[in-house]
């Protein structure tokens, strides 16, 4: 508006000029007069479209601060969810690893027949009632720990009334780590039983072995094995 102003200023002056030249120079002053006018109206469309692009711009400029706020709002809601991706997958971890670290077996027989286990020979128990980790074999009768850890192990029998004494240990390996013993023919029904904790590496076998006596003992849920990791290393 200043250089509007300005022209708008000069071509008065210009015009009081042709007034007093009329006589003498008419035709150029009238072209001059002319010539100013155009470049005012000139100036004024400029700054008309000025003052259009720089409203353009601020809206533009405030279309973008949103745009930058919903971005914003946006990058703010996927750290949302990718702790939310993060902390599930964790608990899913946490309880993979939980699952994996239970282990625990607990067996015994069907029925209640005298059965013979042989000198020397394994305890085969033929009935299920826990085997979480599936590390007790029916098939061998032997304790396979699926990892390493600290276990507990209890068995127990019911000797025979119409046999010798007999004696079982639990073994882990070839080491017998406790040994029970039942003597039924002087002691109708005597029960005997071991308990033992031990450190087992993952792959380490378990089972219960007659040790010394006889070699009948009565099954069913007298005699019985059992074992469950303690602590996991």
């Amino acid at each position: 508006m200043m250089v509007v102003n300005a022209m708008l200023t000069l071509l008065s002056l210009c015009v009081l000029s042709d007034v007093a030249v009329a006589e003498t120079s008419t035709d150029g002053s009238q072209c001059l007069a002319g010539l100013i006018v155009n470049q005012a109206l000139q100036l004024q469309q400029y700054e008309n479209q000025l003052q259009q692009k720089a409203s353009q711009l601020q809206q533009q400029e405030s279309q973008l601060q949103q745009l930058t706020d919903q971005l914003q709002q946006l990058e703010s809601k996927l750290i949302a969810m990718e702790t939310a991706v993060e902390l599930n997958a964790a608990g899913l971890k946490v309880l993979n690893a939980t699952k994996t670290k239970q282990v625990s077996f607990s067996v015994g027989f069907k029925g209640m027949p005298i059965i013979s286990v042989g000198s020397g020979g394994t305890v085969k128990f033929n009935k299920i009632v826990t085997n979480v980790g599936d590390g007790y074999d029916l098939n061998t009768g032997v304790f396979t720990a699926p990892q390493a850890g600290v276990y507990a192990f209890y068995a127990s029998l019911r000797s025979s009334n119409s046999h010798l004494w007999i004696q079982l240990g639990i073994f882990k390996g070839n080491v017998d780590m406790v040994a029970f013993t039942g003597k039924g023919r002087d002691d109708h029904w005597d029960r005997g039983s071991g308990f033992v904790t031990a450190h087992l590496n993952k792959g380490e076998q378990v089972r219960v072995r007659q040790v010394g006596g006889g070699t009948h003992l009565e099954a069913g849920p007298f005699t019985t094995f059992s074992g469950i990791l303690v602590t996991a290393d």
